[in-house]
């Protein structure tokens, strides 16, 4: 009671010096960095594991790490994240994928073609980790279809149950709805995406699940400058995130870096590879590669670094198309050069804090 109280006094503190107007949660004439805080702390003083830390700064936005600190997740399968916790450490985030058609690894365990989960619909054994979420929505044939499907409200049941299986993870989960929405092989035209993507967020939020973050996801490996045409808007955006697996696309990153400073939101490298270079190279691959990736992340103040252990030629629907092996634990040189990197204070991993130093 005492921690509602105090933030009782907080908002009405805001309002009063504002002259705001509030009525039945909605509020007139505050800027939108006030109104996205307020929503924040009254999602905390209602939420029944909810934490308060006067230690986080009030101009963070959800589940964003503070200033000079970036979130370590490892994708995509299980296979990968075991490896890496075996070789390496446990990271402070792991990241899944699924689709808003068939719900693979929460209706359907196992492999979704683009790679595995052995246990069926629970992080358990991964505590203290954060998630991230890719939601596909174009369709097994990307087929546009899909999308009015979605804001037709014909897989709103879906959407139930996924939003019931992220709030029973009980931690923080970030979800990038319909991720790399100008990948042109994805077929999403800029209207529909937008209204399936508000769709989503919109039944979510009816549902009643808080404790999630909403990641407009760029693929970033192309002319991106007409990106914004996608945007949903500030309203719907928690993190603006990019695809990194070519280094000489970084014109087009830095576009879509730009988007999320103008629009005051946290950076997210959401997928992360070296495509055609790999780790078996060593210190090669580490300078054609991954000094490239870490200055990116440095100069845009990037928040959270995604990146795929994975040995790509062993996945079957990406055989044969120049990925390569890109386990990072697979060459000695390449895996010393990222724990020195990786356990510097900047970079936030699995422990009992993480969770209050990401806002959850």
């Amino acid at each position: 009671m005492k921690r509602q109280y105090l933030i009782s006094l907080l908002l009405a503190g805001l309002q009063l010096s504002l002259g705001l107007v509030w009525a039945g949660g909605i509020s007139l004439g505050m800027t939108g960095a006030v109104r996205k805080k307020i929503g924040e702390l009254d999602e905390k003083a209602h939420s029944k594991n909810a934490t308060f830390t006067t230690e986080r700064s009030p101009l963070l936005g959800k589940y964003e790490p503070a200033d000079g600190k970036v979130l370590l997740i490892i994708g995509q399968d299980q296979p990968a994240l075991e490896e890496y916790i075996t070789d390496i450490g446990n990271p402070g985030g792991l990241m899944v994928y699924t689709s808003i058609q068939r719900l693979e690894l929460i209706k359907v365990p196992g492999d979704n073609e683009g790679g595995t989960w052995d246990f069926p619909l629970s992080f358990a054994d991964y505590p203290d980790m954060a998630v991230q979420i890719g939601l596909w929505m174009s369709g097994t044939t990307g087929s546009e279809d899909d999308l009015d499907r979605i804001d037709n409200g014909d897989y709103d049941a879906n959407l139930d149950t996924l939003g019931n299986w992220i709030k029973n993870l009980n931690r923080p989960v970030y979800l990038r709805v319909g991720y790399e929405f100008d990948n042109p092989d994805f077929h999403y035209t800029a209207e529909k995406y937008v209204r399936a993507y508000k769709h989503v967020v919109d039944h979510l939020r009816a549902q009643g699940i808080i404790n999630v973050a909403y990641v407009w996801h760029s693929w970033a490996q192309n002319n991106s400058t007409a990106a914004i045409n996608w945007y949903p808007g500030d309203s719907y955006v928690d993190w603006v995130g990019v695809s990194f697996f070519l280094t000489e696309m970084s014109a087009y990153m830095d576009h879509i870096a730009a988007i999320a400073v103008e629009h005051n939101k946290p950076l997210m490298i959401a997928e992360a590879t070296p495509y055609g270079i790999g780790t078996l190279s060593g210190q090669t691959s580490w300078d054609n590669w991954f000094k490239s990736f870490f200055d990116f992340v440095a100069a845009k103040k990037v928040k959270a670094i995604s990146y795929i252990n994975w040995d790509w030629e062993t996945i079957p629907m990406f055989q044969g198309q120049g990925w390569g092996n890109c386990r990072i634990q697979n060459n000695i040189t390449v895996k010393g050069n990222w724990i020195t990197e990786t356990s510097q204070s900047e970079y936030l991993h699995s422990s009992s804090t993480l969770y209050d130093e990401l806002g959850y």
